[in-house]
């Protein structure tokens, strides 16, 4: 009974953990879809008021926002027209912005990237970019802790780490290349595969960890981090044999409370009236069932005629806001349909 506690304590804090965990993740892709932004409020000004003053101006106002970033405007072949040059070879998801897509992409040493295509008309003219580097990444896009014992990083999603927290040392790189580690990520990794978000329970050499990761829409980033299960289940844990001493008496109680349920069932089926009683009782079961799978049959079929819609919205429409917001109905009537 102890272990099937311990289990069922586990896998509710894993729920839960998981729902925390996708909030978090709104609020780092909202950090990045606000860099994404801003940089399509340049490149739109651009498109609108061409010339070498306006995109020198553009470009200084962009390198205003946070000093150490290296911002530019590039050919479409990679090559600069202000600012650095940047290598597809360091960041192959650059060709994507010259085919009027939005970028966002990770070079070990270089730092992060983001590129937004500048349009002329249909077509794409120039590439626009915000290059983060190392140094500055945690200190603009760290996130902060899961409570005090927790710690969020993110990463791209074949491992490789892009902004560590805090103080990030030897000992945490010891434990995010740990091979029990790596293996418990892979199993959220796989659990993300169709969930938003994700947590299991750890129990290996490095101890007890609840391990949890999130995937950040329009990016090849995730969301990683973990907490100590004692900063999250070790009060609830100490109530274990408490729950126990309670639960034998409950079962002495329930074993006297049938017993003489038992005896009076047995009289009560002698009399007429029992058996009316008991007749009524049945009937307003079937009532109640019924009602409640009209009920069911009935919240349930608008919700999918919805889903359906949005779905259709999701798979035709190709404006970024509208997509958005349809991801955010599926969500929500996803959500509605669970309950």
């Amino acid at each position: 009974m102890q272990h099937k506690v311990g289990n069922m304590l586990n896998n509710t804090l894993e729920q839960t953990i998981a729902k925390q965990t996708a909030d978090m993740s709104v609020v780092a892709e909202e950090r990045f879809s606000k860099e994404l932004t801003e940089l399509h409020f340049a490149a739109n000004y651009l498109s609108t008021h061409p010339g070498r003053d306006t995109e020198l101006n553009v470009l200084s106002e962009l390198n205003k926002a946070n000093s150490g970033v290296i911002v530019g405007l590039l050919q479409l072949n990679g090559r600069s027209i202000h600012g650095m040059a940047v290598s597809k070879t360091d960041f192959p998801r650059l060709i994507m912005a010259s085919r009027g897509n939005d970028v966002m992409d990770y070079c070990i040493g270089k730092g992060l990237l983001f590129a937004v295509p500048v349009f002329n008309g249909q077509n794409v003219h120039n590439i626009i970019y915000r290059l983060y580097p190392d140094r500055i990444l945690t200190q603009l896009f760290g996130l902060s802790e899961y409570n005090s014992d927790g710690r969020l990083l993110i990463q791209e999603r074949n491992g490789q780490i892009i902004v560590p927290y805090i103080n990030y040392g030897d000992s945490d790189r010891d434990f995010f290349s740990d091979p029990t580690i790596l293996e418990g990520f892979e199993k959220v990794r796989g659990k993300l595969a169709t969930n938003r978000s994700a947590a299991i329970y750890y129990e290996g050499t490095r101890g007890r960890y609840f391990l949890f990761g999130a995937d950040l829409p329009q990016t090849n980033c995730s969301m990683v981090g973990f907490i100590p299960w004692s900063a999250v289940a070790g009060n609830i844990s100490r109530t274990n044999v408490m729950i126990l001493v309670v639960t034998s008496l409950l079962l002495m109680l329930f074993l006297i409370a049938s017993i003489y349920m038992f005896l009076l069932n047995e009289k009560a089926k002698k009399s007429d009236e029992f058996k009316r009683e008991k007749q009524e009782a049945d009937q307003a079961n079937q009532a109640k069932s019924a009602f409640l799978a009209n009920m069911s049959h009935e919240i349930r079929t608008p919700i999918n005629a919805v889903i359906g819609m949005n779905e259709m919205i999701l798979r035709e429409s190709h404006e970024p806001n509208t997509l958005k917001y349809a991801q955010n109905a599926h969500a929500a009537s996803e959500s509605l349909l669970s309950l």
